[in-house]
């Protein structure tokens, strides 16, 4: 799972081998409630007398902690915090307390937790390692893979690696290949992987988003423009949300744009609430944007960092930061009635 705001230091040493021999991508790249009705439409409103509902949403910072270098990736599974870092490290998290951390061989680009396992991609000079941790920590299995391979999901007992190559590449739980999924060839191929109720959905640097099945094969894909690179998504049901380098939220469904939602820069992350009620939006402008289904900006918060990845639970947003923070913040939404 998930990034973009990975990609300005990446383009920053391009042609320079450093110590992870890792090149690094391009740094290119109201709260409006509804009015109330107009004094013309009050006898209609008398004799409506109905009620509707706008949520508000207040968010909290609670704690955080901090590795050595930048957050690349987080996933929880409502019980667990499975973290990725450009330390090196793979973390795993109960609420904010670390149970334990494993050493990579290079940076880590991406981290799910999958079937009661941790899985994890690295990257170093002469390729890439595809890792898999038992929940208390003990190496399962460790992989050769082809390339940098930042997007990583799992659906049902598949594994699901998106890579720089442009591959999407699907492994059963013992490293076999079992389909393979090519996307158009671009500089930084599938930047991220995320999976909901069978859909498997993938943002590209090629500028699309595509949506597949648990087979490999191709539903639809679209393309918000010649500049939209994309390096976040998110499926909730038949709904995908995708961040954007040129700075906009894309809303699809079923390969239609339904709305689409400009920040105040690039955007890196982005994930569904658990009801599908509101989608969280991480920024490199350093804001945390929580819009609903609509497009609508509920609430928007400065985090002091460039945002690489969120995990959205019950009542908690988990942010991954350039910085190398992982901050934690409680949500909840409240409603305020407007009667019509």
């Amino acid at each position: 799972m998930k990034k973009f705001a990975l990609l300005v230091m990446l383009m920053v040493i391009a042609g320079c081998v450093s110590s992870k021999g890792e090149t690094k991508p391009p740094e290119e790249i109201q709260k409006n409630l509804p009015p109330l009705e107009n004094a013309t439409k009050k006898e209609e409103i008398e004799k409506n007398k109905s009620v509707k509902n706008y949520s508000t949403i207040e968010v909290e910072e609670l704690s955080s902690l901090t590795a050595k270098d930048s957050i690349s990736s987080i996933s929880g599974d409502g019980e667990y915090i499975a973290i990725g870092s450009w330390d090196d490290n793979i973390y795993l998290l109960k609420e904010t307390e670390v149970l334990w951390r494993y050493r990579t061989r290079g940076s880590v680009y991406g981290v799910a937790l999958c079937n009661g396992k941790v899985v994890a991609t690295s990257f170093i000079i002469n390729g890439g390692k595809l890792y898999l941790l038992f929940i208390n920590g003990t190496p399962y299995l460790e992989k050769d893979i082809p390339d940098l391979c930042s997007g990583v999901s799992c659906l049902g007992d598949l594994i699901l690696i998106g890579c720089r190559d442009g591959n999407l590449y699907a492994y059963n739980s013992h490293g076999d290949l079992v389909w393979k999924f090519e996307t158009k060839k671009s500089a930084w191929g599938i930047w991220d992987v995320e999976t909901h109720n069978g859909t498997i959905a993938l943002a590209c640097d090629d500028t699309y988003v595509y949506t597949l099945n648990a087979s490999g094969d191709l539903i639809w894909k679209a393309s918000a423009g010649r500049k939209s690179y994309l390096y976040g998504v998110d499926v909730y049901n038949s709904g995908i949300a995708v961040a954007s380098q040129d700075g906009f939220v894309y809303f699809y469904r079923g390969g239609s744009l339904l709305w689409k939602f400009k920040t105040g820069f690039s955007n890196s992350a982005v994930k569904f609430s658990p009801d599908g009620e509101y989608i969280a939006v991480g920024s490199w402008d350093k804001n945390l944007y929580i819009l609903n289904r609509e497009g609508k900006l509920m609430k928007k918060v400065n985090v002091g960092s460039e945002i690489n990845d969120i995990v959205f639970g019950e009542d908690m947003i988990i942010l991954g930061l350039k910085s190398g923070e992982v901050k934690f913040f409680r949500w909840n939404t409240s409603y305020r009635s407007w009667s019509h």
